[in-house]
């Protein structure tokens, strides 16, 4: 009986040791969990703060995005309209281009007539060179009516009626005469055209 109570005292020594050792054992398994816990617990906030940045970077940028986006589409409107402006001007310049065409060869026909008409002392022009003349300065002095305010009626005489050389029409004769010099500064020939 004492040998049996002896290894029984042995026994729940050794038990009580062993479950201190296994207590001690878990502690320090429990504050190395706690630690991983927290551990993770801060990484996942340190992630969600990561995720969060760039999720507002990301915003700020397609706000950027859409704006630049807009700002294209405005520039481009612009540029449309600028290249119709442009078109426009373009069409412009070249039926100014042609107008002055058709000026410079009015004029040709008619400059080699015009020294004896302005320097004449009669002061009868004949109805059919008047005429001649209508046609060939009717372009001419319409144009010179809209760029420097010239009357395009001096040359439009009323058929079967003799017609005096009036004050106007050589003040227009006078002006075509110094379009002429402007247009021919070289005092380049141009070829006389004969009346009929």
């Amino acid at each position: 009986m004492e040998k049996f109570q002896t290894t029984f005292n042995s026994n729940t020594t050794s038990a009580n040791e062993a479950l201190k050792s296994m207590g001690s054992l878990f502690r320090t398994e429990k504050t190395k969990l706690q630690e991983i816990c927290t551990g993770v617990k801060t990484d996942h906030e340190s992630f969600q703060a990561t995720i969060s940045s760039q999720l507002s970077q990301l915003k700020d940028e397609l706000v950027k995005e859409s704006t630049l986006k807009d700002s294209l589409a405005l520039k481009s409107e612009e540029a449309k309209v600028l290249s119709t402006k442009l078109e426009a001007s373009e069409k412009q310049v070249h039926d100014l281009l042609s107008e002055r065409s058709v000026m410079r060869s009015s004029i040709t026909d008619v400059t080699g007539m015009l020294p004896d008409i302005i320097e004449t002392r009669d002061s009868m022009i004949t109805i059919t060179m008047r005429k001649h003349l209508a046609e060939k300065l009717r372009p001419v002095f319409a144009m010179l009516h809209r760029l420097e305010g010239v009357s395009d009626q001096s040359f439009h005489p009323k058929q079967g009626e003799k017609v005096w050389l009036v004050d106007q029409e050589k003040k227009d004769l006078k002006l075509l005469s110094s379009l002429l010099k402007r247009m021919n500064p070289k005092g380049r020939k141009s070829c006389p055209v004969t009346t009929q």
